[in-house]
């Protein structure tokens, strides 16, 4: 497979030699700060802990978002090729966290299971509520009617009474 050109590599993947230097050899951050330590440790290797070069192929956990050179994570070339070709259709995870990655999306599929059980008796609670409140409706109307006799009815009687 033919080598990958530092343009043709992700942003999310590789940083460019000159935010790495600016980290360096400068007391300021590109926010105005002081360099922090995790700042310093992000551009070195998760595994070697070597800073990450500008010429050496490594890949940035989309997880821990620490990066690794592909020869400490026993990454073949081809491989790092492959997801350098086809950028951002492909998530890469340090190893570590891909073992977190695989018990999230196990949770993550529960709870989509979870979600549509609760969806469909909602959908089915709705429709007895619909029906309760038509037959609360029914009722009052009913209750209404009856009133309406009950004081007719009253109203004769008190003329029977009268008479």
């Amino acid at each position: 497979m033919s080598q990958i050109s530092d343009k043709q590599v992700p942003k999310r993947r590789v940083k460019t030699g000159r935010d790495r230097k600016q980290n360096q050899d400068e007391d300021v951050n590109k926010d105005g700060g002081p360099i922090s330590n995790c700042e310093v440790i992000s551009n070195s290797c998760g595994i070697c802990n070597e800073i990450v070069k500008d010429d050496e192929r490594a890949m940035e956990c989309e997880i821990c978002e620490v990066w690794f050179h592909i020869v400490c994570e026993k990454m073949p070339s081809v491989v790092y090729d492959y997801i350098v070709a086809v950028d951002q259709q492909i998530s890469w995870y340090y190893t570590s966290c891909q073992k977190g990655c695989v018990k999230l999306h196990k949770s993550i599929k529960e709870l989509r299971k979870q979600t549509g059980i609760l969806s469909n008796k909602q959908t089915v609670l709705e429709e007895k509520v619909n029906v309760l409140a038509e037959v609360v409706v029914e009722n009052q109307e009913a209750s209404k009617a009856t009133e309406a006799r009950l004081g007719t009815l009253e109203a004769k009687a008190v003329n029977v009474e009268e008479n």
